[in-house]
């Protein structure tokens, strides 16, 4: 059985009232969506991951994080615009969709 870690990235991060999308904001000099991606990355028990984000972020993501950062099980799902009253509820819809059916989900 195959063990798939979502990580669900797709958001704004409107109420903090930051300049930058909050998984992009540096703790230690690194991306906060890095040092998520590590954890999953080093456990033993994933298989893979999938990584949830925004469109508009996809570059971003390409260019600052994958380039930099060698992650081997990561499997990246771009939202399509969105088609829910919220990006929250947008976010978590495709990241469900993302599941097998059949696993309890």
């Amino acid at each position: 059985m195959r063990t798939l870690a979502i990580i669900l990235a797709g958001g704004a991060g409107k109420r903090m009232g930051a300049a930058t999308n909050k998984q992009f904001l540096l703790i230690d000099k690194k991306p906060i969506i890095v040092h998520t991606l590590q954890v999953f990355e080093n456990c033993k028990s994933i298989d893979g991951i999938y990584l949830v984000v925004n469109q508009k972020d996809l570059t971003l993501i390409q260019e600052e994080i994958l380039e930099t950062y060698r992650f081997n099980k990561l499997m990246i799902e771009v939202l399509p615009l969105p088609v829910f009253p919220t990006m929250a509820m947008s976010i978590l819809i495709r990241g469900r969709s993302l599941i097998p059916e059949g696993t309890g989900f």
